[in-house]
């Protein structure tokens, strides 16, 4: 539960930051604390079930925490899942990046 409390806690100093002085973000700005959060939501695999569940919630209510809109991966399912491994790894090749951009993406 440590690492999802440390995820939970890096959203948090992620998103307090991103607020320009309208309360206005960039989506990309805006979608990025809310993939790590859901990516380590996954990764760390927190409860007996309902990970994917839970991440997606956190995912959306991140999103929605700063004016952004919800996003649907059932259409994209594949790429979700190749950003998703992008976002997972364990080395230097790990990158949210992929992930903000298809969120992103799906929001238009």
């Amino acid at each position: 539960m440590e690492d999802l409390r440390a995820a939970c806690e890096a959203f948090n100093t992620s998103r307090a930051a991103l607020r320009t002085r309208y309360g206005m973000v960039k989506a990309i700005e805006g979608a990025t604390p809310s993939a790590e959060l859901y990516a380590a939501i996954l990764k760390t695999h927190p409860f007996p079930d309902g990970n994917l569940r839970s991440a997606y919630v956190a995912l959306i209510v991140g999103l929605a925490s700063v004016g952004l809109p919800a996003v649907d991966f059932r259409a994209v399912l594949d790429r979700h899942d190749e950003c998703l491994g992008w976002a997972m790894r364990d080395d230097a090749r790990r990158t949210i990046d992929p992930l903000a951009r298809l969120i992103v993406e799906l929001m238009a």
